[in-house]
């Protein structure tokens, strides 16, 4: 079984200079989901973690995000950042799952397992653990 290769990318933060629709950091996000699809082997996942955006409350920036990332040559996997709004991302991503209102999942069918958990504290600059992400962070180890 072949390992699979996966790409990671963090704090997008599109919407930066909301005003311009091309942006630095979406210019810089398409040129590297270019490079990305250049890739011989290209990548067979793409992690994209926050900071997605830069103000989570803009819907014109996650809006922004989907268009960009639908150039991505492979699937991608979203992560809350501080930055972040789970109610403005699931708007714009209704499939990426969630628990316990919690933008969170595992996918299984790889070589190996990826668990994406969600430690987006409203109003915190920092993360947050708290023992409802404990107890599902768990359940998925065991």
């Amino acid at each position: 079984m072949t390992r699979p290769l996966i790409a990671q990318n963090t704090d997008l933060h599109v919407g930066f200079d909301r005003d311009d629709p091309d942006e630095f950091n979406l210019r810089r996000l398409r040129a590297t989901l270019a490079t990305l699809g250049a890739m011989t082997p290209k990548p067979d996942l793409l992690l994209a973690t926050g900071d997605l955006v830069e103000n989570g409350d803009d819907g014109v920036s996650y809006q922004r995000l989907k268009q960009v990332m639908a150039m991505a040559p492979c699937p991608v996997l979203y992560a809350m950042g501080n930055h972040d709004s789970r109610e403005a991302f699931r708007s714009l991503f209704p499939d990426t799952p969630t628990a316990d209102g919690f933008v969170h999942y595992a996918v299984d069918g790889h070589a190996l397992r990826i668990l994406v958990l969600d430690t987006l504290e409203v109003g915190r600059h920092g993360g947050g653990f708290c023992e409802t992400r404990a107890a599902w962070l768990a359940a998925r180890l065991d």
